[in-house]
């Protein structure tokens, strides 16, 4: 069972996922042009890209957030851990 989230705790991993891609060169410009991009797995919390917006499956309810906000804050702001007693998935 996935417990309920709070829309800060699920954009709290979406910016991490947001950092680790920015990091690695993906930007917002390729996010618009995304039909489903993913990633997920068991205790993982996961990501999906839609027309340049991120939301975290594992985190209900399904919090959608602008990829441009989020890349924009990742290269801004230092670097933010989710609290995993909060995010545990059972």
């Amino acid at each position: 069972m996935i417990h309920p989230t709070t829309q800060r705790h699920a954009r709290i991993w979406a910016l991490v996922y947001v950092r680790e891609m920015v990091k690695r060169g993906y930007r917002s410009a390729q996010a618009a042009k995304e039909t489903n991009l993913g990633r997920g797995g068991p205790n993982e919390a996961g990501y999906n890209i839609n027309h340049g917006k991120i939301s975290v499956p594992a985190c209900r309810p399904n919090w959608t957030f602008r990829f441009t906000e989020l890349e924009r804050e990742a290269r801004t702001s230092p670097p933010v851990r989710p609290v995993p007693a909060q995010m545990q998935l059972i």
